[in-house]
């Protein structure tokens, strides 16, 4: 659990005139809290965008540095209900069977008051979602989704697969989700699974693809490493995307969460490669005998 102090997200939708707000929960769970509301007069955004991207992207990272322009949203897991719970409950919402809204007219209502309070003040609001999240939308609550089409999309992905393959698999036998969260257990080196993670990535790449396709959206590409390295320009580059001008005024005082990283990745990455070379060697000697 962290605790830290951070100035409350946009009381008066101005960072000079914030609060300052002790977190009692881990900061993951604490940016979905009212003190990290914005105080805004939009009933519906201007602009609408979604951050389209994967597990083990940095997508959090990226959240927060929109965020923190006090420009761009609060771009959070929104459609993600076992994270959204206590927002969902702060907000009068009763999950039903298996922890889901009722039904799209209530899912709607949720959308509409999620809206007046995640919308920065000048009209943005952004929703950070997995392709997972529209692949439940499309199965339980296909009206309301055939209403969900944002004006922009930012799509933020990874250089580095098999790093976010490996950081995938070690986060799903660890379920250490975030920095600063305790290991479930410590995972072992598997191949099969890396490689499993490795295709599920490249799987969710295609289907985002076929998304932008029907929604009839251009999106803008960005990357984690750029996040990482640049986060300035890569916050100025979503700002000319979604016609923003820039106010510096207008940035918002909040701390980033740990990141995970040690050099156990770095290891298994050359491991990994090194597994696939013997893989593909043995593929093609088992080939050539059939010959």
């Amino acid at each position: 659990m962290l605790t830290q102090d951070v100035a409350r997200a946009a009381h008066g939708c101005k960072a000079t005139a914030a609060v300052t707000h002790k977190w009692s929960s881990h900061a993951a769970l604490a940016m979905y809290e009212k003190e990290m509301d914005f105080v805004t007069h939009y009933t519906v955004p201007v602009r609408r965008y979604v951050l389209a991207t994967m597990p083990r992207s940095g997508s959090t990272l990226c959240s927060i540095r929109l965020w923190q322009s006090g420009q761009l949203g609060a771009p959070l897991e929104y459609l993600n209900f076992r994270l959204a719970t206590t927002f969902l409950g702060r907000l009068g919402y009763t999950l039903g069977e298996g922890g889901l809204p009722g039904d799209s007219t209530q899912l709607w209502g949720y959308w509409k008051t999620l809206q007046q309070l995640r919308t920065s003040c000048n009209g943005v609001f952004g929703c950070k979602a997995f392709i997972s999240n529209f692949m439940l939308l499309a199965k339980r609550y296909p009206e309301f989704l055939s209403r969900l089409v944002p004006t922009h999309v930012v799509y933020l992905t990874r250089k580095d697969l098999v790093g976010q393959a490996i950081s995938y698999y070690r986060a799903q036998r660890s379920h250490a989700w975030f920095g600063g969260i305790r290991a479930v257990r410590s995972p072992i080196y598997d191949f099969e699974r890396i490689q499993k993670c490795l295709v599920s990535i490249c799987t969710q790449m295609a289907m985002w693809e076929r998304m932008f396709e029907r929604w009839g959206v251009t999106p803008l590409r960005v990357h984690y490493e750029d996040v990482c390295r640049r986060p300035r320009e890569v916050v100025a580059a979503v700002r000319s995307h979604l016609g923003v001008t820039h106010d510096p005024s207008a940035k918002l005082a909040m701390p980033l969460l740990i990141r995970q990283a040690d050099n156990i990745t770095d290891e298994w990455r050359a491991r990994f490669l090194s597994d696939c070379s013997h893989s593909k060697s043995a593929e093609t000697a088992s080939s050539s005998r059939e010959f």
